[in-house]
C-alpha cells in the first residue's frame, strides 16, 4: 500500500471489508462483504500467520482477519461472529489471532476523537485515563467472549500475540512514551485476561520489542547507547518515523541494526508491521506439535 492510497484504506465506519490487507484482493474500503483471497495470502508470506504456517509446511490454512475489526464484533452478537463459528466449525488443529487494539488504538493514531483525556497528562495520570478507556469500550469483557467461545468450542490450541509497538508519524498529539505505556497495558490485559481463564491451551505470544531509537524508559529500558545518549536501541520503526525522530532528537539512533528493512511499514503513517516485522513476530510462536 502507497500513501497515496491511505483514505482508500483506512477500515469503514462499520462492517469493514478487510481492503489492503494480505488476505484480501480488495483494494477499496467499504461498508460490504469481506473478499477474501483464495489462498488468504499464503503464498504471499506477509502476514505472520502465514510465515508461522509456511515455516512449518501448514498448507490447510485460512486467514479469516478483518483489519479495523474490534473484539465485539467477533463475540456473541458481532457482525463478525459468523466468521468465529465458521472457525469453530472447521474443527481446527491451531487459531493464531491477535486482537483487542480497535477502536482505542485507532483513536488514539488518527487523532482525538473519542479518546481525548491523558493525552497531555504525566505518565501516571495518562495510563489511568488509558485504563478507564478500556473500561469504557468494554474491552475484557468482549475479549473474553471470544476467547471463552473458541476455548469451549474447539479442541484448538489458541496462539494469542500480544501487540507490537508503532509509533506512527500520525500521532501528533501523543509521545513515544505514551504510545509504548498505552501499549503495554493493552499487553497486559491481553495476558491477564488469559492467565484468569486457565486453559494451557489459550497461549500468549509476546512479539519482540520494536525499538524506537529513543529513551522511552520507564515503559521500556533504555540500555542501549547511541551517539553517547541511552535509547532503547537501533529504531526499527518506519522511514516516515525514523525521519521525524531524526528532526526532532539528536539523541535518536536510525536502523535497523545492521541495514535491514523496518519492520513497520510507511503507507499507513508507520502502524502496521511490515513482513520483515512480521517474521520477527513469527518467530515467537511455538511450532506446531
Amino acid at each position: 500500500m502507497g500513501f497515496k492510497q491511505l483514505d482508500g484504506c483506512r477500515p469503514a465506519a462499520k462492517e469493514f471489508n478487510d481492503a489492503c490487507s494480505s488476505n484480501s484482493m480488495l483494494t477499496k474500503s467499504v461498508e460490504g462483504p469481506v473478499d477474501y483471497s483464495s489462498d488468504y495470502g499464503l503464498s504471499n508470506n506477509v502476514s505472520w500467520a502465514a510465515q508461522w504456517a509456511n515455516s512449518y509446511g501448514v498448507t490447510d490454512y485460512k486467514n479469516l482477519a478483518v483489519t479495523g475489526s474490534e473484539p465485539g464484533n467477533w463475540a456473541p452478537g458481532g457482525f463478525l461472529y459468523e466468521k468465529t463459528k465458521q472457525i469453530e466449525a472447521e474443527d481446527p488443529d491451531y487459531v493464531l489471532l491477535t486482537l483487542g487494539a480497535n477502536p482505542l488504538l485507532s483513536n488514539m493514531l488518527f487523532g482525538l476523537r473519542d479518546m481525548e483525556c491523558g493525552a497531555f497528562d504525566e505518565l501516571p495520570e495518562f495510563e489511568a485515563c488509558v485504563k478507564r478507556e478500556f473500561a469504557k469500550v468494554e474491552l475484557r469483557k468482549d475479549l473474553k467472549g471470544v476467547y471463552s467461545d473458541l476455548l469451549e468450542k474447539t479442541k484448538a490450541t489458541i496462539f494469542v500475540m500480544q501487540y507490537h509497538l508503532s509509533v506512527p508519524w500520525s500521532a501528533l498529539a501523543y509521545s513515544s512514551t505514551e504510545i509504548a505505556a498505552m501499549g503495554k497495558l493493552l499487553n497486559g490485559e491481553i495476558a491477564s485476561l488469559a492467565a484468569e481463564l486457565g486453559s494451557s491451551r489459550l497461549q500468549v505470544v509476546a512479539p519482540p520489542h520494536f525499538n524506537v531509537g529513543i529513551d522511552i524508559s520507564p515503559v521500556y529500558p533504555s540500555d542501549y547507547t547511541c551517539r553517547l545518549y541511552p535509547v532503547d536501541g537501533p529504531s526499527v520503526q518506519s522511514t516516515g518515523t525514523q525521519d521525524e525522530l531524526e528532526g526532532h532528537a539528536l539523541s535518536f539512533c536510525s536502523g535497523p541494526a545492521g541495514g535491514g528493512k523496518p519492520w513497520v511499514i510507511n503507507g499507513d503513517t508507520g502502524i502496521h508491521p511490515s513482513a520483515a516485522g512480521y517474521t520477527q513476530m513469527a518467530s515467537q510462536v511455538p511450532a506446531p506439535g
